[in-house]
């Protein structure tokens, strides 16, 4: 059985560990997020250039929009 004083201290020594805890919730978080895109990558990419082909562009097609030309779509 512990005393009052120690349930405090022991309390109190848990609190301090709280932004161990944290970062170390953080990093499982990352590790699920690696781990779910790993298992689901086909190692298929896809170049810039082939999305815009998708959409009927071309880098040039783009650098000749102009910039007032965007903000009125």
């Amino acid at each position: 059985m512990t005393s009052g004083h120690e349930a405090r201290e022991r309390t109190i020594t848990e609190a301090s560990r709280l932004p161990e805890v944290d970062e170390a919730a953080a990093d499982l978080r990352d590790l699920v997020h690696v781990l779910a895109r790993s298992a689901a990558d086909s190692g298929r990419r896809t170049s810039f250039d082939d999305v815009l082909a998708a959409f009927g562009h071309t880098r040039e097609s783009l650098a000749a929009v102009k910039d007032d030309d965007l903000l009125a779509t």
